[in-house]
C-alpha cells in the first residue's frame, strides 16, 4: 500500500491549484514561502489537498511564476487574443444594454464565494469571485469579460463554470453589466441559473468548452 506522502496530485487537482494560483498572480499577489501559499489557498481548496500536497503545490507556484516571468520578456499570445476580444466587444451591438436590469442579490450581505471557470481560447481554468442573485438571469462584469478572452455576442456570454474543487460543470448564459452593478464580485449567478444554456451566440461552442468537465477530454486538457 502506498503511503499518502508518496501519492501525487491528480491532473484535476493540479488544474484546480493552478487556476487558484493564476488568480493570485492576476491580483498582483506574490508569495515568498510555502506557508504563505497555503495561507492564501486555505479558503479555496480543501485542507486535505493542501496538507497532503504542500510541496507539490509550492512547485506549481514556482513553475507558474517562472512561466509568467518568461512571458514578460516576449510578446504574449494571450495578450494578442485579449486585444482582439476587446476590439470585438467594443464593436458588438449594444442595443440590448439599455434593457438589462441590475441584479438583486439574495441579501445585501450575500457572501462572496469562488468558482472555477473554463476559458476555451486560452485552454485554462481560472478562479473568479461570485455571488447569488434572485431570479433566472445571471450576470457578469463587462470589464471582467473583456479581459478574459470570452466570446461575447449581444451583450451575453456563456460561462462554463463549477464550484471550486468540484466537478459539477454548468453552462450558464450571463448578461454583461457595468462592474458597479455587481459589487464585490465579477459574476452574479441566478438562483435559478441555467446549467445547459444555449443561445443564438456566434461561436458559443468555443466559449462553452466541453459538455462536462473540461479536464475530462482532449479538448479541455490543462497542462501545468
Amino acid at each position: 500500500m502506498v503511503s499518502p506522502k508518496a501519492k501525487c496530485m491528480t491532473a484535476g487537482q493540479r488544474s484546480t491549484v493552478n487556476a487558484a494560483l493564476n488568480a493570485a498572480f492576476d491580483e498582483g499577489i506574490c508569495f515568498e514561502s510555502l506557508n504563505a501559499v497555503q495561507e492564501y489557498l486555505k479558503d479555496l481548496l480543501s485542507e486535505d489537498l493542501i496538507g497532503s500536497f504542500g510541496n507539490d503545490i509550492f512547485d506549481c507556484y514556482l513553475r507558474l511564476k517562472a512561466s509568467r516571468g518568461r512571458q514578460l520578456l516576449s510578446p504574449s499570445t494571450e495578450g494578442s487574443q485579449l486585444n482582439t476580444s476587446e476590439t470585438s466587444l467594443e464593436a458588438d451591438d449594444r442595443s440590448d444594454q439599455s434593457d438589462t436590469v441590475a441584479p438583486i442579490f439574495v441579501t445585501e450581505e450575500e457572501p462572496v464565494f469562488p468558482i472555477t471557470f473554463y476559458r476555451a481560447r486560452a485552454n485554462d481554468l481560472r478562479v473568479v469571485s461570485a455571488r447569488w442573485c434572485k431570479g433566472d438571469i445571471s450576470y457578469i462584469s463587462e470589464e471582467f469579460a473583456s479581459g478574459q478572452v470570452l466570446t461575447v455576442r449581444k451583450q451575453r456570454t456563456i460561462l462554463n463554470w463549477s464550484p471550486v474543487g468540484k466537478h459539477e460543470w454548468a453552462h450558464t448564459v450571463c448578461e454583461l453589466v457595468p462592474p458597479n452593478q455587481i459589487p464585490q464580485c465579477q459574476v452574479a449567478l441566478a438562483e435559478n441559473h441555467g446549467k445547459q444554456d444555449v443561445e443564438d451566440i456566434e461561436d458559443e461552442q468555443e466559449n462553452e468548452g466541453p459538455d462536462t468537465d473540461p479536464r475530462s477530454n482532449g479538448i479541455g486538457t490543462i497542462h501545468p
